[in-house]
């Protein structure tokens, strides 16, 4: 496992290690933090149900549950997996064990007290309404700092698109702010000499003549944004392909469901 950091947060207890700048945590490191937070509780005779990303998220879901599978079935009285869907399509079995990293004949016969659940989000007899978020709340924490401005809080609503093999666009328009008039842009990805260009307009009105002051350190943010992900994803593919390659896979699988634009 390649991820420069693991944490696992199991009924109030937290187990996190970092590993060493420029560094990364082996499956061992994991299955380490695994064992001392299993350690710390309770946990015979008990039911667990364990909750884990669907395959639109990237983590290393199957080394955990492997993990958390070797240290306490053998003394939980049950140990089931729920798939956090978000409001997307439920997962088959066979989808399951490939987020699990298990095959089907694996699932029958290694872990075959496991119960896999989606997250029935679609159904009201299933939820239970335990408070709810104003519009007011949500823009309050889509707060951004702002240099010598006030800070400004605001609402976007994002799409992505299908434009074709490898090319896809994200929109975004800004539905309302604190000071902001009007905002609308898009990101685009598309490949080129075997890497990718990427595309990036966003046009805004401000509502203080005093943000013309900020253009140039938000086109210098931008450029080192774009400069950190093509840095990210050269370092991935020298030190970890599998796993871009995975996360490859997982971005496609997220935009499946995806209209193509004609």
């Amino acid at each position: 496992m390649s991820s420069l950091n693991s944490g696992l947060v199991v009924e109030g207890v937290l187990a996190s290690r970092v590993a060493a700048d420029g560094g990364s945590l082996e499956f061992s490191d994991a299955r380490q933090v695994v064992a001392e937070s299993c350690g710390k509780l309770p946990l015979d005779g008990k039911k667990i149900l364990l909750i884990v990303p669907d395959s639109t998220r990237t983590a290393p879901v199957g080394d955990v549950f492997k993990s958390i599978h070797a240290e306490i079935s053998g003394k939980v009285a049950a140990l089931d997996v729920m798939i956090a869907l978000g409001t997307h399509p439920p997962m088959s079995d066979e989808a399951i064990c490939q987020r699990l990293e298990i095959s089907e004949s694996q699932w029958k016969s290694d872990y075959g007290n496991v119960q896999f659940f989606n997250h029935a989000w679609d159904d009201p007899n299933a939820l239970v309404e335990l408070g709810r978020i104003s519009p007011q709340e949500i823009e309050k924490l889509s707060g951004i700092n702002v240099p010598i401005l006030p800070d400004e809080y605001y609402t976007v609503r994002n799409s992505i698109k299908i434009l074709g093999q490898d090319q896809y666009q994200v929109d975004w328009k800004l539905l309302r702010a604190i000071q902001t008039k009007d905002s609308e842009g898009f990101l685009r990805v598309e490949p080129f000499e075997g890497g990718s260009v990427i595309m990036y307009q966003n046009l805004v009105t401000p509502g203080s003549s005093m943000a013309g002051l900020l253009r140039g350190k938000a086109i210098e943010q931008m450029r080192e944004t774009v400069t950190a992900i093509s840095a990210h994803v050269e370092k991935k593919k020298a030190t970890a392909p599998a796993e871009l390659q995975k996360n490859v896979q997982s971005f496609r699988g997220m935009i499946s469901g995806t209209s193509k634009t004609p």
